[in-house]
């Protein structure tokens, strides 16, 4: 069904988007989105919590628009908080209008409570408008589809867009399973496809798919957190297309499945530095020569993920950083990427060489079985350059002055502060 021009988002809906987007990015991010998507008028008046018609779709369209805009790279994160914000709205505000209210899920086996949430998803929206058309395909993978979907209205992209309903979606699915799921838009309405699709991996595939290719235990190896190896999955597939991704992946011989954060969180830390080094190989040899700026750009995300997503204490040392000269954050700053990147203590140090700095890796997970004529820790450049600029708010001189895959003990940084 093509999208119409009279097709419209009821005031219910806008209210939930207009409290969601507020309660992420604040009054007033939420209102300079407002202003350039051409909807001042919900500036400190949001409609009514009815059914009767709101905004045309195509406004709804706009103000996502705005908000990948206002955010740049950092969009699209930003869009699926939102997304998840609108569905714990839903839960709270909208319960008879999901038709969760007293249901009992827990009765239900997992791909049975993600199929009833997905359906509940598609009913409501049904619900506020007869002319959506969306439905649940029950298959390998369960997959939610719409093909009036207000998100990619009067848009066109090469890439996927509907990043707010993938947070939604897989909020959804959380709700209803106390479990993380995958949720990837593998169609888009915006690319020109009928449709947009959303499928949500099952976890019996994924542990499937895990235990082909599980790596022997070697003692004393090198180790990297599950935990960061699922952010770097998620910070690909926020980066690339998932079909750029997939590309990667069939290139290098490496399971679909690798395209997905649910599959790393089973891995021990030696198997995360495993496949973290395997990865970014691959992504190297896909890009070839171009994969030193794509890779750069990756860790740069990278570090905006762990930082959004670390732990209160680790959030207010980092404002503490913030608040000092900026003599004295650079420093501060290293020692907390090295602490977060830190699989045992010791395993990223960072040393003055006055005036410059020093980052040194001494545990490298990107070089595991590696070996190369240059060096080829991109990512972690890339964050160290991010997070020097999330501290100084300058761009700095940095470059690897050895790597382990060239033959080196430890691959160490530069950080050039003086002329």
């Amino acid at each position: 069904m093509a999208h119409r021009d009279d097709d419209v988002i009821v005031n219910a809906l806008v209210r939930q988007a207009l409290s969601s987007t507020q309660e992420v990015m604040g009054e007033n991010g939420l209102n300079a989105v407002l202003r350039a998507s051409g909807l001042e008028r919900f500036i400190g008046n949001f409609p009514p919590n009815d059914l009767a018609p709101g905004i045309k779709t195509a406004d709804y369209a706009r103000l996502n628009q705005a908000i990948e805009d206002f955010y740049g790279r950092a969009g699209r994160g930003m869009l699926r908080r939102i997304g998840k914000a609108s569905f714990q709205y839903g839960v709270r505000e909208q319960a008879a209008l999901l038709g969760i209210a007293g249901a009992a899920l827990k009765l239900l086996p997992e791909k049975q409570r993600i199929k009833f949430i997905l359906n509940s998803m598609a009913g409501a929206l049904k619900k506020s408008n007869p002319n959506v058309n969306a439905w649940v395909e029950d298959g390998e993978r369960l997959a939610y589809i719409e093909d009036t979907c207000g998100i990619c209205h009067s848009r066109t992209s090469a890439e996927p867009i509907c990043h707010l309903y993938v947070g939604s979606i897989g909020e959804a699915v959380h709700w209803a399973t106390g479990k993380s799921f995958r949720i990837t838009e593998t169609q888009c309405m915006a690319k020109g496809d009928p449709y947009c699709r959303f499928t949500a991996w099952q976890r019996a595939i994924l542990i499937a798919a895990l235990k082909l290719v599980r790596q022997p235990v070697i003692e004393n190896a090198v180790g990297f957190s599950p935990k960061i190896m699922c952010d770097f999955a998620e910070t690909l597939s926020d980066s690339l297309s998932y079909d750029t991704l997939s590309a990667v992946l069939d290139k290098a011989g490496l399971p679909i499945a690798w395209a997905n954060c649910e599959y790393f969180t089973a891995l021990d830390d030696v198997q995360s530095a495993q496949f973290y080094s395997r990865l970014q190989a691959a992504l190297r040899t896909y890009y070839g020569r171009g994969a030193r700026g794509i890779l750069l750009r990756i860790g740069g995300n990278l570090w905006q993920r762990l930082l959004n997503q670390a732990a209160i204490g680790i959030k207010a040392q980092a404002a503490i950083i913030r608040g000092l000269p900026i003599t004295l954050r650079r420093k501060r700053a290293l020692d907390l990427l090295a602490r977060l990147l830190s699989d045992k203590p010791g395993d990223s140090t960072v040393h003055t060489l006055d005036p410059d700095l020093i980052f040194v890796d001494h545990a490298s997970p990107t070089t595991l079985g590696q070996s190369d004529v240059a060096p080829v820790c991109f990512v972690t450049l890339g964050m160290i350059r991010e997070c020097l600029y999330w501290a100084t708010g300058y761009e700095h001189d940095i470059e690897e002055i050895s790597c382990r895959a060239r033959g080196a003990k430890d691959c160490e940084f530069k950080i050039t502060i003086g002329g």
